[in-house]
């Protein structure tokens, strides 16, 4: 399997609402009681076909806002698309275990609080997956809007947790939160500069000021980033 041509088969998937139809699946709803958010959390693990009776182990990807059904969804039948073809395929993805995220407050978790929020999901949720299922290190974590410039701060605060990132529309239009994130990046790429992660960006060519942006930060990428 090639990650680059899975991931962006899932950003497209995710970004352009192709449906794929998931076979065999199987999710379950999970609460964990989070000491440094002091509170109790929700999250969805949608488990890969074959799950119970298999012995590999499983990359995992990350999805916030994952109390969005559509989004969730779209997510698990993305992830298991070279299985839903029936054999191989030029962007088929291997099976994935998907976890969802549930916001509670969305401007709070992925905004004024991100830190604390950024800190639950390395320190406590991906501990906790990591325990209770059979994974491996390499995860990809999803994020829309808002929720897609949280994923590029995190790639900054923890580079080696997710070494993939998918960000769509991420909201760093205004010229403060541009600024911020490519700072951030900057410094990462620096201070980081033999960690090797794939960084999608994407946004739609109808929402103006976001899809601008989202190029701007293509470019920086692109200018900035250590040579493979």
């Amino acid at each position: 399997m090639h990650r680059s041509s899975a991931l962006r088969f899932l950003t497209a998937a995710l970004a352009f609402g192709v449906t794929v139809p998931s076979l065999g699946a199987q999710s379950h709803t999970y609460h964990i009681r989070s000491k440094i958010l002091g509170e109790e959390r929700t999250f969805h693990v949608n488990l890969p076909p074959n799950y119970s009776v298999a012995r590999q182990r499983y990359q995992v990807t990350y999805l916030l806002d994952g109390h969005l059904k559509a989004f969730f969804d779209l997510a698990v039948a993305s992830a298991g698309y070279d299985i839903t073809t029936g054999g191989p395929h030029e962007f088929a993805i291997p099976p994935q275990i998907v976890v969802g995220v549930e916001q509670k407050q969305r401007s709070v978790d992925l905004g004024s609080n991100q830190e604390a929020f950024d800190r639950f999901l390395a320190e406590e949720l991906v501990p906790y997956i990591d325990k209770e299922f059979r994974t491996v290190p390499y995860r990809t974590l999803i994020g829309h809007s808002l929720g897609g410039r949280f994923a590029l701060f995190t790639a900054c605060r923890n580079p080696g947790m997710f070494p993939a990132i998918i960000a769509i529309s991420p909201g760093v239009g205004d010229s403060t939160g541009f600024k911020a994130i490519t700072d951030c990046l900057r410094r990462d790429f620096t201070a980081n500069r033999t960690v090797l992660r794939q960084l999608v960006l994407t946004a739609g060519d109808q929402e103006g000021r976001l899809y601008a942006a989202t190029v701007r930060l293509r470019d920086f990428v692109r200018d900035s980033a250590p040579p493979i």
